[in-house]
């Protein structure tokens, strides 16, 4: 954001002329060292009020009041092409986007072999976790981060969320487990045993049913597996983010899920101090924003009207605007 940014530049900068002072005043020979301290001291009070300043100022512009809707996905839309008109319509483009984060710092497997995944997705996706859902009431999670996956089952049959009703037991027969692990990761049966030990032992001294695995995951393995567990799957829809749940059924049952990451882009027209954004990804799931930097309020029918405009500008139905649901959040300050 422009407000972290100039936050950032006023440390740098106060930052380099505390440290230019500093040589020329110890570099003064006809200055005490009782003389030069007392300066420094006073230098250093200064550097850290500007710096609380400028932090203050940075949290007061970043707080500002908004409107927010929750989402909606508009079916078919030519994603790439909305991005080139906006940027011809002149509006700001920020993206592309995987939730908050760039390419580089998303957090997940970026998995483009599996062709049915492709074909419904495209080429740029993250798998961020993925969940198997037993017939007994217990699930399990496998969350994908940088260079790690960390495990954890639950058991669903229990309707306080904490760990301390997961006991040993609850586990699948351990060959069953034994073989999900090789499965997900294309590791031998004794490193496969070796986290299902640890998996116990984490319950049985931490009252937590979760593991961290350090091989890289294999997910074409797994999702052959999950396929292989089930007789139908479906995909949910976006709603602007680029998240997305494809599901796997087995007699009506959901036996698996697997989360996945699309980009998303940010199209942003600044008008009168304010910003109004639409955030969309490839799936049609485009939402809607307004960030109040001059006035507290603003009538619904002036946000929906430049909305109305932006859609016309990107090639989408101006009606659509009317279908979303605004919440008004007041600044803190």
């Amino acid at each position: 954001m422009l407000e972290t940014t100039a936050f950032g530049l006023s440390v740098i900068v106060s930052g380099a002329i505390f440290i230019g002072l500093m040589f020329w005043l110890w570099s003064k020979r006809n200055l005490t060292l009782q003389r030069k301290g007392q300066i420094t001291l006073f230098l250093l009070v200064g550097l850290t009020g500007v710096i609380y300043a400028s932090f203050a100022f940075a949290l007061i512009s970043f707080d500002n009041a908004s409107y927010s809707s929750e989402g909606r996905n508009l079916g078919n839309t030519d994603y790439d092409q909305m991005i080139s008109s906006a940027r011809q319509a002149g509006y700001i483009v920020e993206g592309p986007m995987y939730i908050d984060s760039d390419l580089f710092e998303a957090s997940g497997i970026w998995s483009p072999g599996v062709s049915q995944v492709r074909a419904y997705l495209g080429d740029s996706f993250w798998v961020s976790s993925l969940n198997y859902y037993f017939p007994d009431g217990i699930s399990m999670e496998a969350k994908f981060g940088n260079g790690t996956t960390i495990i954890t089952f639950y058991n669903e049959t229990w309707q306080d969320p904490s760990f301390r009703h997961f006991e040993t037991e609850h586990l699948p027969d351990d060959e069953v487990m034994t073989e999900l692990f090789r499965t997900m990761f294309g590791i031998s049966d004794a490193a496969a045993q070796t986290y299902l030990v640890r998996l116990k032992e984490n319950i049985e001294s931490e009252e937590s049913a979760t593991v961290i695995v350090t091989h890289p995951p294999d997910f074409n393995s797994t999702y052959t597996d999950m396929k292989s567990r089930s007789d139908a799957f479906s995909f949910t829809e976006t709603t602007g983010s680029g998240s997305i749940r494809q599901l796997f059924y087995e007699d009506d049952r959901i036996a698996g899920s697997i989360n996945y990451i699309l980009q998303n882009s940010r199209v942003i027209h600044r008008q009168n101090g304010n910003d109004y954004i639409i955030q969309a990804d490839p799936k049609g799931g485009v939402n809607l924003h307004v960030r109040l930097t001059t006035e507290k309020e603003i009538p619904e029918e002036d946000y929906r009207s430049v909305f109305r405009k932006m859609f016309s500008d990107l090639g989408l139905d101006s009606d659509e605007v009317d279908n979303f649901e605004f919440e008004y959040s007041p600044s803190q300050w």
